[in-house]
């Protein structure tokens, strides 16, 4: 007998497991950015992240979905690392052919070469096969030839005698099989790496872990429980996890048929007997060890099965496509003879309180004592014939589920009644929990709790299909869909329900606290925690006399053990806290990347942000390794908002964040709801922008104040100015207006006290100076009035009231006035220059009219640039522009054109006469 079979033939008397069953193990390649080669050593941090050193490869780390290897030229490591170790605080430490090195591990996620600790590990020549710590801080380091002691506190170093391996005390157990590595667990648990398989001792009990039972690749290098219970195993052929006491499988080919298509029902009897209803594959019995298929050869209507139900008697009861059989003194007997079924194709069994049986089927429901049959359809009551689900209330009333709606029929007296709240939906599956509330899952609709409120895919629920309902002894619901199996804990349904108000936060609303509860309620397992798959069947659930719960997938059976919902509140990782060889099992949520703009920056815990900061970006990460791909991040911003945003890489933005400081908080999920606590990543403050200091405003307060102050005195001093100049121009027109009526008295008086032959010869020329003089007397009054109506004080004004003034002058002389204004922009003028421009315009129209005996004069205004050009032109006989006036007319137009800076043109010839004033407004 050789060492392979009596190793087997131990494990054989040794396994505690009653039937052969299929392990999940996760393997760890490509895919994942791991190589597919030979394990050397596998450790766990302080921290949580996974080392893993490979054959021929750098040291990976590991946090559950993103791989990170260490630069050889950052991290001073060789690829080909044989051994690792880590201290459990800060320090890692690997060892080669090259000897000896040590990385400095930091809270935040980043590691550099410990310079200290790898001067004082120098002298250690390679290659090093062992590492492991022998205490708290003693470090022990075996090469071929010499082993040392290494004291991590005070950096000495001791030779040391070779020490045995720590699975030696092991080896005298196992003497035909090499042990080449050992992980403690739980204090009764011990995994062994050995080249025929993972080898578990539990006490007296050894279960070993090969291709019979999930482990794919046999040759074992090394293995590690890391602190949340799961089992690293480093194989010739790359990396594997199992979690143990959580999923163990039943897959066709091996327990079941090779021909099932998939697990459509599971029933354990009083004397733990598991059946197996599949789809084609027939009924399989596991048993005390052995397993037995039931097919149409053995008494089977049809290989497919849709319902099983125990009897009183120990009996089983089983429904198929093609009629209801009866498992009886280990053999299955054919009710056909003695049960007429209104259709063949049966859908559900079910045992009333009554002890009346009820079997569903496509055509109606068929009820049934042992002796009499009723059969319900939707003459009766029913929304539909085909009825999909049955269950019964604590009120007597049984719940019967169709694919168009749900009715309710009395027990006692056989009436039928509507479902309010439950019609015209399609219903797949109903439950009734511990809290007696009626949960109804649909095709398309979500679930139904309680007739009237409905789990969708805004809660959550992202499937369209419910094939059963379940609930564990936790008070926890599960929901097989065809999207795998969501979860909701009893007090989340309590919440979600509105049965209870959660602690609300000061300052926050319940309408928000409410939408953050209801984001975190439901959690789902699948294929990748290890479930055979994710499509479920309808009806396909049981749970089991030691609380486990049994999945129905396409892909087979799942048997899951479900965790606590205390242990998951707690944020405690489930399985045993005693462990020698990890921390205490606790996530930690590490920040480890923060960039502003564009630019990355050193991590830290505190930020301050410029008014030109517009983008700051971090990310985070919780090493776990139980359910990596059900990790899932929610954060906000303290101080800027009061909802949850997701993240399910770990990336957190924001954009153009207002001045004020603030708290990154951050939670994660790490699966089977459980999430982490409330973390405070870092705080940020964002300055604000100089123009929104205090001190700034303080400036532009006082600067506004000064100049509102200057402005008030300008405009003042303006106002006083223009009233100053209309007082002056009121001053000249009184002094002109007083020298004419004092021309009109002496005239007056002449005419009185003169000659009177005298005065009748003159009398027609004295009679037109007075004239004159009233008629000039007149127009200054006008003028002045005009001038001194501060709404003419722009160029508009002024061009019609030139107009105006020589539409009334036309008539006193034989010339022909034309007035030619072009189109003016809109300007506002001084008083003093629209006086002096008037008086301009007005002195030299008058010389014009009086002196130059014109046919024609021309009128013109018009703009070029910013200048405005009058001119006043006639075509009269002229006069001597050289010879110096004596009268005060032209020295007045001269006088007022200097005075405002303007330029004022004057030319005459035999041709005529031009006056032209160019105006700078």
């Amino acid at each position: 007998m050789n060492a392979s079979f009596k190793f087997c033939m131990l494990l054989a008397l040794c396994c505690s497991s009653a039937f052969a069953q299929q392990h999940p193990f996760n393997r760890f390649d490509e895919a994942w950015g791991l190589p597919v080669a030979p394990v050397h050593s596998i450790v766990q941090d302080h921290r949580g992240f996974l080392w893993i050193s490979f054959e021929n490869h750098s040291v990976a780390r590991f946090d559950g979905r993103e791989i990170k290897y260490l630069s050889t030229a950052a991290s001073h490591i060789p690829p080909d690392v044989f051994a690792l170790a880590a201290d459990g605080m800060h320090s890692l430490f690997a060892g080669g052919a090259f000897g000896v090195r040590c990385l400095r591990l930091l809270d935040h996620g980043m590691e550099y070469p410990d310079t200290a600790l790898n001067v004082a590990l120098s002298e250690i020549p390679g290659p090093v096969r062992e590492l492991y710590m022998n205490s708290a801080f003693e470090l022990y380091i075996r090469t071929p030839k010499q082993a040392w002691l290494f004291n991590v506190r005070d950096t000495t170093l001791t030779s040391s005698g070779i020490l045995p391996a720590r699975h030696a005390f092991l080896q005298s157990m196992f003497p035909e099989l090499e042990l080449r590595s050992m992980s403690r667990g739980c204090t009764d648990r011990i995994w062994l790496a050995t080249p025929r398989g993972l080898v578990l001792k539990e006490d007296a009990a050894t279960e070993l872990f090969d291709a019979s039972n999930g482990l794919p690749v046999e040759n074992v290098r090394t293995v590690y429980r890391d602190d949340e219970g799961n089992v690293w195993v480093g194989t010739s052929e790359g990396l594997f996890k199992h979690t143990p006491k959580r999923i163990v499988n039943y897959l066709p080919g091996r327990e079941l048929a090779p021909d099932a298509e998939g697990v459509s029902s599971i029933l354990e009897t009083m004397n733990r007997t598991v059946w197996i209803g599949t789809i084609g594959g027939g009924l399989t019995r596991l048993f005390d060890g052995a397993t037995r298929t039931f097919r149409v050869r053995d008494g089977l209507p049809s290989d497919t099965i849709t319902s099983l139900m125990e009897l009183p008697t120990g009996d089983v009861l089983i429904a198929t496509t093609n009629g209801v059989a009866l498992y009886v003194d280990k053999r299955i007997e054919s009710l056909a003879n003695r049960l007429e079924l209104p259709d063949p194709h049966v859908t559900v069994l079910f045992q009333a309180s009554d002890r009346r049986f009820w079997v569903a089927t496509r055509k109606g429901l068929l009820s049934w004592d042992g002796t009499n049959v009723r059969v319900y359809t939707s003459r009766d009551g029913l929304p539909s014939d085909h009825v999909t689900a049955l269950v019964e209330d604590a009120m007597g009333f049984l719940w019967v589920g169709t694919n168009n709606g749900v009715a309710r029929i009395n027990l006692a007296s056989g009436y039928t009644y509507s479902a309010d709240g439950l019609q015209d939906v399609n219903v797949s599956a109903l439950y009734i929990d511990a809290e007696h509330r009626i949960w109804a899952g649909t095709v398309g609709s979500g679930v139904i709790i309680n007739r009237y409120r409905a789990l969708t895919v805004d809660d959550g629920f992202d499937a369209m299909l419910t094939q059963f309902i379940v609930e564990d002894e936790h008070g926890t619901v599960y929901i097989g869909s065809n999207n795998g199996v969501y979860a909701i804990e009893r007090d989340n349904i309590r919440l979600f329900l509105k049965e209870r108000q959660p602690r609300i936060i000061s300052g926050v609303l319940p309408s928000v606290a409410l939408a953050s509860l209801r984001s975190v309620a439901l959690f789902s397992i699948g294929s990748g925690m290890g479930l055979a798959g994710n499509e479920m069947q309808t009806g396909a659930v049981f749970r089991d006399a030691s609380g486990r719960l049994w999945f129905g997938t396409r892909n087979g059976a799942s048997c899951y053990t479900p965790t606590p919902p205390r242990l998951l509140r707690s944020g405690a990782i489930p399985g045993c806290p005693q462990t020698i060889d990890a921390p205490t099992p606790r996530r930690r949520i590490i920040l480890t990347e923060v960039c502003i703009n564009d630019t990355c920056t050193a991590v830290g815990n505190y930020y301050e942000l410029g008014p030109r900061d517009y983008i700051f970006r971090v990310r985070c990460t919780v090493p776990t390794f139980r359910n990596p791909g059900s990790v899932l991040f929610h954060y906000r911003m303290e101080g800027l908002e009061y909802t949850w945003h997701k993240s399910y890489d770990g990336r957190m933005s924001y954009s153009n964040l207002p001045p004020g400081t603030y708290r990154l908080i951050v939670r994660a999920s790490l699966g089977e709801g459980l999430w982490t606590r409330h973390h405070e990543v870092l705080r940020v403050s964002v300055r604000a922008p100089f123009y929104r200091t205090s001190g700034f405003i303080l400036f532009a307060f006082v600067a506004a104040a000064l100049l509102g102050a200057l402005l008030v005195s300008l405009h003042s001093r303006k106002t006083l100015e223009v009233e100053h100049s209309r007082t002056r121009m009121a001053a000249t027109f009184q002094g002109d207006i007083g020298e004419n009526l004092q021309k009109i008295a002496c005239s007056g008086e002449d005419q009185s006290t003169g000659d009177r032959g005298r005065i009748q010869s003159g009398a027609q020329e004295r009679l037109e100076r007075l004239g004159d003089f009233a008629r000039e007397s007149i127009s200054d009054m006008s003028d002045l009035v005009w001038l001194l109506n501060s709404e003419y004080d722009c160029i508009h004004a002024l061009a019609r009231r030139i107009a105006l003034t020589v539409d009334e002058v036309q008539h006193l002389s034989d010339s022909r006035v034309e007035t030619r204004i072009d189109n003016l922009k809109d300007s506002t003028l001084h008083p003093d220059m629209r006086r002096a421009m008037f008086a301009i315009f007005k002195e030299a129209l008058r010389n014009a009219m009086r002196h130059s005996s014109a046919r024609k004069i021309v009128v013109a205004m018009r703009q070029e640039q910013r200048n405005t050009i009058l001119c006043v032109q006639d075509d009269g006989h002229g006069f001597d522009t050289t010879i110096p006036s004596t009268g005060s007319g032209l020295i007045a137009m001269h006088r007022y054109a200097s005075e405002m800076g303007w330029v004022l043109t004057l030319r005459s010839d035999t041709n005529g006469t031009m006056v032209e004033l160019n105006c700078t407004l």
